[in-house]
């Protein structure tokens, strides 16, 4: 649909901050109880960029808040652009990342804005516009193809272990999971037309995805010191086991009785007011 930039952002914010917040909010009243907790891989913690999400170099509150400053990076960009209608906003959108992964891996890691993690949102881009714009389909065939290709390829680097995969993880990574994603895309029709408890499983969890991201750092990190003062960590299976289960099921309470009621508050309250379309 047509809408500015201004809006754009706008309806980013308002889905993706409040819970974001919240979660951020928790993290500091548990920092402040004791920094320990908090980032325990070492670094130092900044508070004000937790909240607003700039990239200064240190840790935020929310572990994987990190993810989100790309995200917004990326929104920035689009937002630029969205005023020429998606098509043009995705391909000039596709340009700047590109120019700045390029700038990357012609100078050697210069940061933040230079991030080779950015080819995954022109991979994300591009799949939008083979699928939803022109409309292409693979078989079925194609569709688990790609997907044992991409997990193939995740497996066979972690045997070879494969040097610098981090540095390179838009290549090594972001490649295999492109092709499992399409795969899995190519599969929707197929899962929707499906009924069993493992369809309603997998809505579920989708749907609670974000829920899920969001909380899991707190929720890994509870369950390992209850189960290791219970003394049942010494099992990797059923430990690995115990906190994937657990990690899924609060972040899907989370959504239930958080995330849909605050976003379902926060668009009501905060409804956007009509603007141009041209407007950034």
């Amino acid at each position: 649909r047509s809408m500015s930039g201004l809006q754009f952002l706008f309806h980013r914010v308002r889905r993706v901050m409040p819970l974001y917040w919240l979660t951020t909010i928790l993290a500091l009243a548990v920092f402040l109880y004791n920094p320990k907790i908090v980032n325990t891989s070492g670094g130092e913690t900044s508070i004000w960029a937790s909240f607003v999400l700039f990239p200064n170099g240190k840790k935020f509150l929310n572990s994987i808040g990190w993810t989100l400053s790309f995200e917004f990076f990326y929104y920035l960009i689009f937002a630029v652009f969205i005023g020429w209608g998606t098509g043009k906003a995705m391909r000039w959108s596709s340009v700047v990342l590109l120019i700045l992964v390029g700038l990357g891996l012609w100078l050697g890691p210069t940061g933040f804005l230079t991030n080779i993690l950015f080819l995954e949102f022109v991979f994300g881009m591009a799949c939008f516009y083979v699928f939803n714009k022109k409309g292409v389909r693979l078989g079925m065939g194609v569709s688990v193809a790609l997907c044992v290709l991409g997990v193939a390829i995740l497996v066979v680097e972690q045997v070879l272990r494969v040097p610098k995969q981090e540095v390179w993880r838009g290549f090594y990574w972001g490649i295999p999971m492109l092709f499992i994603f399409s795969g899995l895309y190519a599969m929707e029709g197929l899962i929707q037309r499906g009924k069993s408890f493992v369809k309603a499983g997998l809505l579920g969890i989708g749907n609670s995805s974000y829920s899920l991201y969001l909380t899991h750092p707190f929720v890994l990190s509870g369950t390992a010191m209850c189960l290791k003062r219970l003394g049942m960590a010494g099992n990797p299976w059923f430990f690995t086991v115990v906190l994937l289960v657990v990690a899924i099921a609060v972040g899907h309470m989370v959504y239930l009785f958080v995330e849909k009621p605050m976003t379902g508050f926060v668009k009501k309250v905060f409804a956007p007011r009509p603007t141009s379309a041209s407007q950034f």
